[in-house]
């Protein structure tokens, strides 16, 4: 049975912890629709009145989870309902805002969704990263691209500079491994 905390309600009679301490309802349905990647529902929920800006035990939003599941048509209706205000949310645990999860995923739709309503791109991870960085790190660099496209010159071409001779370095070391 399901019992009710005020306005929230506990999985169990006698919150026991497990959900994080009252867990809401909302975070816990939106969790589940995205886990199993049910768009209507996570929009049924929002009409319903559901909170786009449910927090977890973790500090993740469902705005972080669909980001980071790479759910675009989930995430646009998160941030039309509201979760604009946890956007640039960093989550407790690592400090990733979507954008940065979004890049680290290779999610170029939900990295030009984030874009669209104006995601910062100059957050900077727990490892000194922005968003540029996170996605050159992981080999996206169709989000790298987008994301300089969007940057100043100057910027832009220091990064895209800090690519090719990343590119150049990688295959340097390659040839030598071969040659061994």
């Amino acid at each position: 049975s399901l019992g009710l905390v005020g306005s929230e309600m506990c999985i169990r009679d006698s919150c026991c912890g497990c959900c994080g301490g009252c867990m809401s309802v909302c975070m816990y349905v939106c969790g589940v629709a995205l886990f199993w990647q049910k768009h209507k529902v996570v929009e049924l929920l929002l009409a319903g009145g559901a909170d786009p800006c449910a927090v977890d035990r973790r500090g993740m939003t469902t705005v972080h989870m669909a980001a980071g599941k790479g759910f675009s048509g989930v995430l646009t209706a998160l941030l039309e309902a509201g979760a604009r205000d946890v956007m640039n949310y960093q989550a407790a645990q690592l400090q990733d805002t979507p954008m940065l999860m979004a890049c680290a995923g290779g999610h170029l739709e939900c990295v030009k969704v984030l874009q669209k309503f104006r995601a910062d791109i100059g957050v900077w991870s727990v490892t000194a990263e922005n968003c540029v960085d996170v996605a050159r790190r992981f080999g996206h660099r169709n989000i790298v691209e987008y994301l300089l496209d969007d940057m100043t010159d100057a910027d832009a071409a220091a990064y895209r500079e800090m690519w090719r001779v990343a590119e150049e370095r990688h295959r340097r070391v390659q040839a030598e491994l071969v040659e061994r």
